[in-house]
């Protein structure tokens, strides 16, 4: 006999359609299936960002990287919006955060694909890499290892070209400066303001080189040419009272090692700005 108690009997309708939902165990396959999709959507993505022109010489260079990159991440936000929603009512928490993350990544590359002011580029940069390290994190909590990578490098380009930008503006004042000078310690009666001369286009270029901000595949050798640039103006400093080789010392003899050494690490940055 059917039981007289509605509750009881509804009970039993619920069990027998399902409604309780899914159980743990399906939940659990189910977001697995959801992992091992997600991430092959971001192995893709992250190998077709890579293709991308990672220093760009010049604005046009770079609004085109970010939009193939933004393209391209737009897309795969789409497949995994689908691949979350596909998953229902079993995502966990760390699932939706991390969905959530995606959009506010994405739309943050499209600012640095208008902005040419460098100030306003570095602020989008900035705030590209912040939502970065956000989707990152939300992707890390959510188990997905392959996703949420790229953000800083896809950012060091808007920075990358500030800083070539920068550094070749700060180069050619300096060889303005210097271009009537000589190239070494002078012992003549002018010697003190020649050199005085040489001595303050020298730290001019040291301190707009100090207020640039390389990107981070350049930071090294950045810091290795100021390094060595410190080096040669301190002994600037040291010859710049004298006037003659008799009282300057070892001095011209540590300059001449020390230019070159600059000079050579000085080429290897070169080098790799227009690699």
């Amino acid at each position: 006999m059917a039981p007289r108690n509605p509750i009881a009997l509804l009970t039993i309708v619920a069990v027998i359609a399902g409604c309780g939902g899914p159980s743990d165990a399906q939940r659990r396959a189910d977001q697995e299936r959801y992992v091992r999709a997600a991430s092959d959507a971001c192995t893709k993505v992250n190998g077709q960002i890579a293709g991308h022109r990672q220093r760009p010489k010049d604005f046009d260079a770079l609004r085109s990287s970010m939009q193939d990159s933004r393209n391209a991440l737009a897309d795969a936000s789409a497949e995994l919006h689908r691949l979350r929603d596909e998953l229902g009512d079993a995502a966990s928490t760390q699932i939706v955060a991390f969905d959530r993350a995606l959009d506010p990544f994405v739309q943050s590359l499209e600012p640095i694909t208008l902005i040419t002011e460098e100030n306003e580029r570095e602020r989008a940069a900035n705030q590209l890499r912040r939502r970065g390290d956000a989707l990152y994190r939300a992707a890390q909590a959510a188990k997905l290892g392959d996703c949420g990578r790229g953000g800083n490098a896809i950012a060091d380009r808007a920075l990358f070209l500030n800083y070539r930008d920068g550094y070749i503006r700060a180069d050619q004042r300096e060889r303005r400066r210097l271009r009537p000078l000589v190239g070494g310690p002078t012992f003549t009666p002018d010697a003190v303001s020649i050199n005085a001369r040489m001595l303050s286009a020298i730290r001019a270029n040291y301190a707009s080189t100090g207020r640039l901000k390389p990107p981070s595949g350049l930071r090294r050798l950045h810091q290795e040419v100021r390094r060595r640039q410190a080096a040669v103006i301190r002994t600037r400093e040291q010859l710049a009272p004298f006037t003659s080789p008799g009282q300057a010392g070892d001095l011209p003899a540590r300059l001449r090692r020390q230019t070159p050494a600059f000079f050579r690490v000085e080429r290897q940055l070169r080098i790799a700005m227009n690699r």
